[in-house]
């Protein structure tokens, strides 16, 4: 199997690539502070001792990523970038630090790596801490130019959201890519009918992020139905078939064939109205979403 579809070979030469980019800026960040040292005004010795560890840290990560032997998991090092970009903003120039710019490196890791919520979680954080460490070092008025406070936060919740959609959206197409590849691979008769339709459906089941995967089949040689289900809760009985009555099956396959239905729930805010559910509609042709209500 060659390398570019294999995505345990991917995932490493991901995180090689980027532990080699941390690297570089860890590196770059503190020579671009002893070249202009007029970028530590605030505490020198703390904001040395930052980059100084933060390059310790940078390299650990890069000789692990190339030696293969031990990742941390991405959700934990893109985090742990923020933390370190945050200190070495607050032990610089504040909003006015070169460090600012930092943050689109993690913005983006968390966006490739995870999709679309962590690169969005990690710019509504990003950008939350930044005005906030902004704000306390601020200098009083009339120094203080509320314009050029909000110019970069601003920047960083736009540019950010930009960066998570794209993001998103190639995260998305690596699992369909690696959905389709699986379900070419389960499709053996060798390991039995019960047996691939349960990889199948779960494959499908964990892909969406549903709690269960139904599947109802009619059965032409007697006349009757079939369901088979998946879900975590039950992993012995996946793909297993079930008889079921025929008023049962006419009330699942109810919804034309055309259609598909997406039900989620959550809570309002607070809980002042308890757990609500929606149910929508959608054309599987074209796509569109259905009013609600057909």
């Amino acid at each position: 199997m060659s390398a570019l579809t294999n995505p345990l070979i991917l995932g490493s030469m991901d995180d090689r690539v980027i532990a080699a980019m941390r690297l570089m800026l860890a590196l770059l960040a503190l020579l671009s502070t002893h070249i202009d040292p007029a970028e530590t005004t605030h505490y020198v010795a703390a904001t040395y001792a930052v980059l100084a560890l933060y390059l310790v840290y940078s390299i650990t990560l890069c000789t692990l990523a190339v030696r293969r032997s031990f990742t941390i998991p991405a959700t934990v090092a893109y985090w742990a970038d923020v933390g370190w970009y945050l200190l070495l903003i607050g032990t610089s120039k504040g909003t006015n630090s070169i460090f600012f710019f930092y943050f689109f490196f993690a913005i983006s890791v968390a966006s490739f790596q995870c999709g679309f919520t962590a690169g969005w979680r990690v710019t509504l954080v990003a950008t939350g801490l930044f005005t906030a460490v902004g704000f306390t070092m601020a200098p009083d008025e009339p120094e203080f130019e509320l314009n050029s406070f909000l110019l970069r936060p601003t920047s960083l919740l736009v540019l950010g959201y930009m960066i998570a959609c794209w993001g998103g959206a190639e995260t998305m197409f690596r699992r369909r890519l690696a959905l389709l590849k699986d379900v070419s691979r389960l499709a053996n008769p060798r390991f039995g009918v019960d047996r691939t339709f349960g990889a199948l459906m779960e494959r499908l089941r964990a892909f969406y992020e549903a709690d269960m995967c139904m599947l109802v089949m009619a059965e032409p040689p007697t006349g009757g139905y079939t369901l088979r289900r998946v879900s975590p809760q039950n992993p012995g009985t996946a793909g297993r078939a079930e008889a079921i009555t025929k008023e049962v099956a006419h009330l699942l396959l109810a919804m034309p064939a055309t259609q598909a239905q997406v039900s989620g729930s959550g809570s309002r805010v607070w809980g002042w109205f308890g757990a609500v559910r929606r149910v929508q509609a959608y054309d599987i042709v074209t796509g569109e979403r259905l009013p609600e209500g057909l």
